[in-house]
């Protein structure tokens, strides 16, 4: 047996979707849903991936595709300074080709790649002894908050009632004068202005300025998200929100998944969680949810949220496309690769992660 590894081109597309027919499900959105893969692992981005049709790596027996990881290339902002890096995704070897060690060799053929950060969410609880073997940083969980908005729909979905505690006894939403918020269609040079003077305290994560916000949300190919900013009286932008809605399937619960909250401070962030409320309420949505590594806690304790971990036994729903009635933490792992050049310590730890849509969220 010889292995050929290299990426997949514009040719190998059908096989691509036929890999992930056979090996994880012909309903799965990337084995029949040309059209997103692409999108998702677009190399287009970037200069990483050459003229690959698909961002990630392929290993092949004869014109057999048997295992496949992919990346979406993304720059990262470190204190300021933009370097290139990828978010991994969709790891898949053909099970008979395990014992060859093909996982592995997948894991680190994209450390050949030049990106100075790598990073990966919603990682299989098996594979994450080899991301630290590897020089990870691992944690196993994202914090997500939580905002009940129709306490009988809420409680339709949920098992346990501690969560009525912290829901009724939430401080009443704040009111922020001298703040603006407004939907809009993209961003904007504003944001890039604001964005260049925010990720230089102190931010490390994904490059999240308007090119970023327009390529993730606004072109998405098969989910509608909203965008709103908040400006001062003066017009200057400090802060955005990103969310879009979610129908249970096979109900007529509505929930919002809220994904990016950016702001300048907690008076900008309050600002733009009443918005996303309001909103919320006017399409009848019963909870808003966010996941955050570095979340503004006092803002949103200010707006009634609260902490899933602290609603004790409860079994809080996170997946509803279908519903699925159990809790379940989202991990994820990061590495600054040396060629990332020097770094402010401990940056891998103020990492910022959100959920945005992953597989079981998508529509497969």
């Amino acid at each position: 047996m010889t292995l050929e590894k290299r990426y997949c081109g514009a040719a190998d597309l059908d096989a691509f979707a036929a890999f992930f027919a056979e090996h994880w499900g012909a309903e799965h959105i990337l084995a029949h849903d040309r059209e997103f893969a692409c999108w998702q692992m677009s190399p287009a981005r970037s200069t990483l991936f050459g003229d690959a049709a698909l961002a990630g790596i392929g290993y092949w027996d004869a014109d057999r595709l048997v295992g496949f990881i992919g990346a979406m290339p993304m720059d990262f902002n470190l204190d300021g300074r933009v370097v290139p890096g990828m978010w991994l995704c969709n790891l898949l070897a053909a099970p008979e080709y395990l014992d060859h060690g093909l996982g592995l060799k997948l894991m680190t053929a994209v450390h050949a790649v030049p990106a100075a950060v790598i990073g990966a969410v919603g990682i299989n609880l098996r594979v994450i002894p080899m991301y630290r073997a590897m020089r990870y940083m691992t944690a196993d969980r994202v914090p997500r908050h939580v905002r009940v908005l129709d306490s009988a729909g809420f409680a339709s979905l949920v098992d346990g009632c501690h969560w009525r505690t912290l829901s009724d006894g939430a401080q009443k939403s704040l009111s922020v004068p001298g703040l603006m918020v407004n939907d809009v269609v993209a961003l904007d040079d504003n944001w890039d202005d604001f964005w260049r003077e925010f990720s230089a305290r102190g931010y490390v994560g994904t490059h999240r300025d308007a090119a970023f916000f327009a390529w993730r949300y606004a072109h998405h190919p098969r989910l509608r998200y909203q965008l709103a900013v908040v400006r001062k009286i003066d017009g200057a932008v400090v802060g955005a929100a990103v969310w879009r809605e979610e129908q249970v399937r096979a109900s007529d619960i509505r929930v919002l998944r809220l994904i990016e909250l950016l702001a300048s401070d907690d008076g900008a962030c309050r600002a733009l969680l009443q918005h996303v409320e309001s909103w919320g309420r006017a399409r009848g949505a019963v909870m808003i949810d966010h996941y955050s590594t570095q979340p503004p806690v006092g803002a949103l304790h200010a707006c009634g949220w609260f902490d899933e971990s602290a609603a004790a036994d409860d079994v809080l729903p996170c997946l509803f496309q279908p519903l699925v009635r159990q809790s379940r933490d989202m991990n994820y792992a990061v590495r600054v690769m040396a060629r990332a050049g020097s770094v402010h310590a401990g940056a891998a730890e103020r990492l910022l992660v959100v959920k945005s849509d992953g597989d079981q969220d998508r529509p497969n």
